[in-house]
This record gives structure tokens, C-alpha cells and sequence, in this order.
């Protein structure tokens, strides 16, 4: 926030205000998502309907796909609003309004109707991340005209830094402690408290960000619909050699989310890791975030977004090699000892996953918002 200008005009005054709204939106938001991460919380949670990983994968799998696959189809509305704000705000009370259901749902069925309640949440859980890629469209419009391009890659890694990073510590220990021996919360109590939370820390995030002050964009001359942008896609390809090799840079290093969900299942199964290690692991994570941020936000401004995706798209290499190390050549070594030790061989996944991720997406959001038009 220092380095922005402060000056007497209008226009830098929002740049400040837009800033720290954005660092609270993205604070409670990630904060709230923390109390269901794909990648520790769920995987753990549908341990308890069902042993299947294609199931437990999918779960995880549902946030992200459904994040992205409805924005090709609003792309066309979008672009042609002065404003995005009103777009974002509506599809995150959809997005919202799915989430909370899924609470009532597990505290009165949880038990009693195991697999229908997994279902429903499943369900429910799908279309919440629908509504949230209909609002990750103008969110990311609004970020692009309200922070300049020099702050960006700052502005997401301090986004990372309090809500992926500090406030996501404190919910580790807080999934630590419900999901543990000693939490007086039994199942499905525990995760209910964990996922009310997370709504409710989500639900401020959007409330907050509901006053960002937007200015008016540029309106598209045409209006497109759908299949119009899918035969425009080939062409833009083929137009923007930097969007293409970047959309091919996304593609391939995406292939570490395929794993994401079951280091936390595989320290369970294969060496007898407690459930309340969950919490650990996502503290460690956290960690990772905030740690490696300090390096990314230097990396980007001393060396650009494009040395920032190759160095974090490299070092993804890393987790899944580890994992396999310990799979293969620590199971008997691990075995023998205390339950400690299999949580702090396990943590620099969970480290690093959290490192890597973050720098992917500091550079990843900074760099098309530098090379996207208006």
C-alpha cells in the first residue's frame, strides 16, 4: 500500500481504496475457502461416506472444473456491461446461497441418509463453483481496470499473503482441534461448525468487495453469443502468439491437480495418519503460501510474470516426485515410529503445494490481465 501514490486526485484515492477492498475481499474469502479446502478438508470429509477415489477425486475435481467451464458461455453478457460489479454480486449470492444449503443438509441427513446426503452435497457443491466462475469473469474485469498494471502481481500476492497465508493458519488449527480426539464435536457436527464458518467468513468477503468503486469499461461494438466466441477462439490462437503459448503453459501445468486430493488420503491409508493431521497439513500449506510470497512478489517485480510461471511451473515437478519417494522407499521406516513423524515427513508436500500454487497464481492472473486488451 505504501508504494501506491496517494496523491490529491480522485482517481488515486480509488486505487488505494480499490486495494485494500481487494485484500479484504480475497482475506475472507480465502479464509472462509480454507474451512473447505479440496485439497485437505474435503478429501477427509467424504472419507467418511465412501472409500471410493474416484468419488474422493471427484469431489475435488468439482471446484475447479466447474470454476471455469461456465465462463465461456457468459464471456458474451459480459463484455458488453459498462459495469461488472452488479454481475458479480448477483452470481456470488446464487454461489453463496448454495453453499449455506449444504449445511442443513449434512446436520439433518448426515446420518441418516449417507448416500443421498454425499449426492446432494456433491450436487450442490458443482453448482456453487458454476455461480463462482460466472463471478471469477467480472471480478477479474474489475481487478484490470481498478489496479494498475505495476501492482497487480503486489496486489495478489498480499491477497495470498492474509488469506491463503495468515488467516489460513489459524483455520489449520481450528480443523485441527474439531476433527480431532479431543473436540467434543462428533461427525457430522464437526464438519457442519467447519462448514459454517466457511460460509460465513465467504459470505463477508463478498459483501465487503460489493463496494469497490468501479469505473466504466469499454462496451464491445457487437454482441456475441456463445458459439460466435467458440469460432472466434481458433483465430485469437493463431492472432496472439503469447495468450497461445500462455494457454498452453496452463494446460500442461495443470496436471498437478490431479493428485491434489489424495496425498492427504495416502498418508492416511498407507502410513496411519490421525485425521486431526488434516489440520497440520493445511497449516503447512498456509506456511507455504506465506513464505514463498516474500520470493514471488521480488521474483515478479525484479524479473516479470513470465520467469515467475516458469520457475513455479518447474518446481511443481517436485511434490509429486517426493510423494513417491516416500511411497516406495519410507512405508516400513515410517511404520515404526510415532504418528508425528509420518505428519512431518508428509508436510513439505503440503508446503510446497502451497508455495507453487501461489505463485501460479500470482503470475498466472498478472501476466493475461498485462498482455489482455481492454
Amino acid at each position: 500500500m505504501a508504494s501506491i501514490p496517494s496523491g490529491i486526485h480522485r482517481g488515486e484515492r480509488n486505487v488505494r481504496f480499490n486495494y485494500f477492498l481487494g485484500i479484504m475481499n480475497g482475506a475472507f474469502l480465502m479464509f472462509g475457502f480454507a474451512f473447505m479446502h479440496p485439497n485437505t478438508v474435503l478429501p477427509v470429509f467424504v472419507t467418511h461416506f465412501t472409500q471410493s477415489d474416484f468419488i474422493i477425486g471427484l469431489a475435488s475435481a468439482i471446484q475447479r472444473a466447474a470454476w471455469y467451464l461456465p465462463q465461456l458461455f457468459v464471456a458474451g453478457y459480459s463484455e458488453n456491461l459498462t459495469h461488472k460489479r452488479n454481475l458479480y454480486l448477483q452470481a456470488n449470492v446464487i454461489r453463496l446461497l448454495l453453499v449455506w444449503l449444504t449445511i442443513p443438509l449434512l446436520a439433518f441427513c448426515g446420518l441418516s441418509h449417507p448416500e443421498w446426503t454425499l449426492f446432494g452435497f456433491l450436487v450442490l457443491l458443482g453448482l456453487s463453483s458454476i455461480w463462482g466462475g460466472i463471478a471469477g469473469l467480472p471480478y477479474s474485469d474489475i481487478v484490470g481496470k481498478t489496479i494498475p498494471g505495476p501492482y497487480l502481481g503486489q496486489f495478489y500476492a498480499t491477497r495470498l499473503f492474509f488469506g491463503a497465508g495468515l488467516f489460513s493458519i489459524l483455520a489449520g488449527v481450528v480443523v485441527r482441534f474439531v476433527l480431532s480426539d479431543r473436540s467434543p464435536l462428533q461427525f457430522p457436527v464437526n464438519y457442519v461448525v467447519l462448514f459454517s464458518m466457511g460460509a460465513s467468513l465467504m459470505t463477508i468477503g463478498t459483501f465487503v468487495y460489493g463496494f469497490v468503486r468501479e469505473p466504466p469499461g469499454k462496451v464491445s461494438r457487437t454482441r456475441r453469443s456463445f458459439p460466435d466466441i467458440v469460432r472466434s477462439v481458433p483465430s485469437l490462437l493463431e492472432r496472439d502468439q503469447n495468450f497461445s503459448r500462455f494457454l498452453g503453459v496452463l494446460v500442461f501445468g495443470s496436471g498437478l491437480a490431479f493428485s491434489l486430493p489424495f496425498y492427504v488420503i495416502m498418508a492416511q491409508r498407507s502410513f496411519g495418519a490421525s485425521i486431526s493431521a488434516t489440520g497440520t497439513f493445511l497449516a503447512t500449506q498456509t506456511l507455504g503460501v506465506m513464505l514463498s510470497n516474500v520470493l514471488w512478489g521480488w521474483l515478479s517485480r525484479r524479473s516479470g510474470n513470465v520467469c515467475l510461471l516458469q520457475v513455479t511451473t518447474l518446481g511443481q515437478i517436485f511434490v509429486p516426485v517426493y510423494a513417491l519417494v516416500l511411497y516406495y522407499f519410507a512405508p516400513e521406516f515410517l511404520g515404526q515410529g510415532p504418528v508425528w513423524v509420518v505428519t512431518a515427513a508428509f508436510s513439505p508436500i503440503f508446503f510446497f503445494v502451497g508455495a507453487f500454487i501461489s505463485g501460479g497464481y500470482i503470475a498466472c492472473n498478472s501476466y493475461v490481465l498485462t498482455i489482455a486488451p481492454e
